[in-house]
C-alpha cells in the first residue's frame, strides 16, 4: 500500500477533523439538492405532494438501514477503505442522476444515495476515535457534525445557482464531483495512526498513551462486571431500549410532510431569492 512520505505534518490529527468537517458540508449539498429543486421538478414532472413525499421516504428508508450496514463494514475493513467506497459510490449515484426521466428512476436514484450517504457519521465518528484522544473527541465530534450545518446553510447560493444558468441535471452533478476531489485528499491524508508516516513522534506517542489507557480502564470494567454479574439483578429485556417503536417513523414522516408543504407554497413563480430563504429553513428539519 503506497503511503505518504516526507516530513511529519504538525497536529496532524486536526487536518483530518478538517478533512472529515469538508466531507459532512459535501454530504449535506448533495443531500439537499432534491430539496431545493422539488417546486421546479414538481413542475417539470407533474409530482403531487404524495409522490414528493415518496421520494424522500425512498432516502430515509436507505438512510435508516445503511446507517447499520455500512456501519459494520467499515469496522471490519477500516476506515479508510470504508469512506473510500462509500463515497465514492455516492458521488457516483449523484453524477448519474441527470439520467432520471420520472418518478420511478428519481426514487431509485435517491434510495441509492440514502445508502450511500448513511455511512457518513459512523465512518466519521470512527476516525474520531482512531485520531484523537478522549479528552478532545467531544470537540472533534462538533467539528465534523457542524459541518452539517454549514452544508444546508450554502446549499441553496450553490445549488439554485447552477439551476438557474444549467438546469436541474448540472446542479445534481456539481456536488457529486466534489465528493469524488475530496477523495483524492482523504486518500493522501488519511491512514490509521500507528500506520502513518507523516505523525509527529509526540502525536503518536499521545495516541498510544491514550489507546493504552482506555484498553486498561475497559479491561477493569469488564472484571467489575464479571464479579458483579452473579449477584446483580438481572434486567427485564423489555426495558433495554431507550425509544419506543413509533420514534423512528414520528421523527421523519411530519419532517417530510414539512418540506412537502414549504414546497407547494413555494411554486416556480416566486424568486429565487426568496425560495433559498424559505427553503433553508424547511429543509433544515429534514
Amino acid at each position: 500500500m503506497n503511503r505518504p512520505t516526507g516530513r511529519a505534518i504538525p497536529a496532524l490529527r486536526w487536518w483530518i477533523g478538517a478533512a472529515l468537517f469538508a466531507y459532512t458540508i459535501i454530504n449535506y449539498i448533495d443531500r439537499q439538492t432534491l430539496s431545493l429543486l422539488a417546486p421546479y421538478l414538481k413542475v417539470d414532472y407533474h409530482w403531487s405532494n404524495t409522490d414528493y413525499a415518496y421520494l424522500v421516504i425512498a432516502f430515509r428508508f436507505a438512510y435508516s438501514i445503511g446507517q447499520t450496514v455500512l456501519g459494520r463494514l467499515i469496522d471490519r475493513i477500516g476506515t479508510r477503505r470504508g469512506l473510500t467506497l462509500t463515497v465514492a459510490a455516492y458521488s457516483l449515484v449523484s453524477i448519474l442522476t441527470p439520467l432520471a426521466n420520472g418518478f420511478y428512476s428519481f426514487g431509485f436514484f435517491r434510495f441509492l444515495l440514502g445508502a450511500g450517504e448513511s455511512a457518513n457519521w459512523p465512518a466519521a465518528t470512527k476516525a474520531v476515535s482512531e485520531w484523537f484522544p478522549k479528552h478532545e473527541r467531544g470537540l472533534a465530534t462538533a467539528l465534523f457534525d457542524s459541518g452539517s450545518s454549514v452544508g444546508g446553510a450554502i446549499a441553496p447560493f450553490i445549488v439554485l445557482w447552477i439551476y438557474f444558468r444549467w438546469g436541474w441535471r448540472p446542479a445534481f452533478a456539481v456536488p457529486g464531483c466534489l465528493g469524488l476531489l475530496w477523495l483524492v485528499v482523504w486518500r493522501w491524508l488519511y491512514y490509521p495512526p500507528w500506520l502513518h508516516p507523516r505523525i509527529s513522534d509526540a502525536e503518536r506517542e499521545m495516541l498510544a498513551l491514550d489507546r493504552a489507557d482506555s484498553e486498561s480502564v475497559g479491561h477493569s470494567r469488564q472484571r467489575s462486571r464479571k464479579r458483579g454479574a452473579s449477584s446483580s439483578p438481572r434486567r427485564s429485556p423489555i426495558r433495554c431500549g431507550s425509544s419506543s417503536p413509533t420514534g423512528f417513523p414520528s421523527t421523519w414522516l411530519p419532517r417530510a410532510s414539512t418540506c412537502e408543504a414549504a414546497c407547494s407554497q413555494c411554486g416556480s413563480r416566486l424568486s429565487p431569492r426568496i425560495l433559498v430563504i424559505s427553503w433553508v429553513e424547511a429543509c433544515r428539519a429534514t
